[in-house]
């Protein structure tokens, strides 16, 4: 019995030694060390704006890395370690999907190639930390991005040079019109919960429009709250449509042609309303998700209700990302776990068994096991 438990432990160690050295046992210590496992992260929870997608890949900003997958094999193809300060947001470019941009707290705007891993640009973003941060559809080298503390920077990336303007608000988001060349939009935060419409010719200004909430119009709300998304209708062909949700739960359809709300086009108020997503290639409908909730709101502009409701995960959202022309919806949530959900269907095509939204503090093998690992993270688990 001795003899048998003697063996199965040198077996043991012996596997053991050969998984994590990558050598065989005489020469531990002198040889390379080879990766045999990999587990990603979790997405981080402070920022709305950590998911994106491609018509092959999607990807999410954990604290300090991007973690790139392949939408077909929904395998992690790439790790990026962008700095020691944590990401702010980031986003695809709509026009090369090899390129991907994300803001941090060391006030760096980075982009980089995820299939060399190289990064091809870092900028300077001056004094303030990006909210939220646009690629151009139409320019292929412009990114926009707003801050908090109310300025609107346009950077294009080939020549290294940026133009900033102040909005006069503290800004919470921001998108450019897939069909509109040079159109910009930006959200702002407090009580009144402005809309700023920008229309560009490169990086100079052409014209600029608002919109402020008409709460006489609006039914139990003493105020409309920040924006906290919004979204152009991509269908529009003799109409542009911007799609702008409220910290209050009012969601509004604006016709940018004079910046007020489309007419017998009103939605019912849901407290917890959070991000929302036009659904490609189905005119008129979106989503809506939810702050205290997994609960996933499916919308037409032609009724005031929604016309679906699911909950597909047991925590509330951190950011959704559909992929393009496709039901297809990349979801983050609160407790680290993503996945890919096909809303036509209802139903889960992949998804994560979750992961740490903070930093790893510790980290330990067990004892009696040399496949089972442990770890601890500042996000209490």
């Amino acid at each position: 019995m001795l003899r048998s438990l003697v063996g199965s432990e040198m077996c043991r160690r012996d596997r053991y030694q050969r998984r994590v050295r990558g050598t065989n046992p005489q020469s531990i210590g002198q040889g390379p060390m080879e990766q045999v496992a990999i587990f990603s992260a979790g997405g981080q929870i402070w920022s709305p704006f950590i998911s994106a997608t491609t018509p092959t890949r999607f990807a999410f900003a954990s604290t300090l890395s991007l973690h790139v997958f392949s939408r077909r094999t929904k395998k992690m193809e790439r790790v990026i370690p962008v700095g020691e300060a944590n990401i702010d947001c980031m986003c695809w470019s709509p026009t090369n999907h090899q390129l991907v941009a994300c803001c941090s707290k060391d006030r760096r705007l980075r982009v980089w190639n995820v299939v060399q891993g190289a990064e091809v640009f870092n900028g300077d973003m001056g004094a303030d930390e990006a909210r939220c941060l646009a690629w151009s559809p139409h320019e292929r080298n412009l990114l926009g991005y707003c801050t908090e503390t109310g300025m609107i920077r346009f950077v294009d990336i080939s020549q290294g040079m940026s133009y900033a303007l102040s909005a006069g608000y503290c800004l919470t988001v921001c998108t450019w019109n897939p069909g509109c060349p040079g159109m910009f939009a930006v959200g702002t935060a407090g009580g009144t919960g402005r809309t700023i419409l920008l229309r560009l010719q490169g990086t100079n200004v052409l014209s600029k429009q608002e919109y402020v909430p008409n709460l006489d119009d609006l039914e139990h709300v003493e105020e409309a709250g920040a924006v906290v998304s919004m979204q152009f209708d991509p269908m529009g062909t003799n109409y542009v449509y911007l799609l702008v949700a409220h910290k209050s739960g009012i969601i509004q359809l604006l016709n940018c042609a004079d910046m007020t709300p489309v007419p017998g086009v009103a939605f019912d108020r849901f407290d917890d309303t959070g991000a929302i997503a036009w659904v490609p290639g189905i005119p008129g409908q979106f989503v809506s998700t939810c702050t205290n909730s997994g609960i996933l709101r499916t919308w037409n502009i032609s009724d005031q209700k929604p016309i679906a409701s699911h909950k597909i995960h047991s925590t509330s959202f951190t950011s959704i990302a559909f992929f393009p022309d496709s039901t297809e919806v990349f979801c983050s949530f609160k407790d680290g776990c993503y996945g890919v959900y096909n809303l036509k269907e209802t139903s889960w095509i992949w998804k994560s068994d979750g992961g740490h939204t903070e930093t790893i503090f510790g980290c330990k093998f067990a004892v009696h096991s040399p496949d089972l690992v442990a770890t601890s993270s500042f996000d209490g688990t």
